[in-house]
């Protein structure tokens, strides 16, 4: 009898342990809260990092490049042989609810000198790209992300689509995004 409840007992810690280990690479090694616990909540974006590089059908190359870092916001557009850069700034945030209901929110609002615009996507639906595994986050209507790290006060993901080919040429598309919540 002592040697069955011993074995219950061993049973049930290494449930609740393997339960607790990190999914993703840079996850809290162990963590009491599951990933979506730890993705519900407000996320305030607190760096940013897009690459995109495109060949039309003319041959010339158009650029996109966004940054924000340390609240100041950059984005320059144009081709090969003629962009343009603005400077100011960048809000974004992004609401996740529990896995029960999988709604999501996003906003984002850009101010700089001649670029201004709001993007927003609201009640949309959130969920895992590989179910158990949990590595990657797809937002309804918006992108499909890998996380890097997920822990209870921030949020890092990123999307990288290297040598990618479009009908024209080369397409080369990288993006990096830091969370942290509110």
């Amino acid at each position: 009898m002592r040697f069955l409840k011993l074995i219950t007992l061993i049973f049930f810690f290494t449930t609740i342990f393997v339960g607790c280990i990190k999914k993703g690479d840079n996850d809290p090694l162990i963590s009491i809260y599951k990933r979506s616990t730890r993705l519900a909540g407000v996320w305030k974006l607190k760096e940013l990092q897009i690459q995109d590089h495109d060949v039309d059908q003319n041959g010339k190359i158009n650029i996109l490049i966004r940054t924000l870092t340390n609240d100041k916001y950059t984005e320059t557009r144009g081709t090969d042989t003629l962009s343009k850069t603005y400077v100011g700034t960048l809000n974004t945030t992004l609401t996740i609810t529990d896995s029960s209901s999988s709604n999501y929110s996003f906003k984002e609002e850009v101010a700089t000198n001649g670029l201004n615009y709001t993007n927003s996507l609201n009640n949309k639906t959130w969920s895992w790209k590989d179910g158990s595994k949990k590595s990657a986050l797809v937002l309804q209507d918006f992108k499909t992300f890998d996380i890097l790290g997920l822990w209870s006060d921030k949020l890092e993901l990123t999307i990288t689509d290297i040598n990618a080919l479009n009908v024209y040429g080369a397409h080369s598309y990288v993006e990096h995004w830091v969370f942290v919540k509110l």
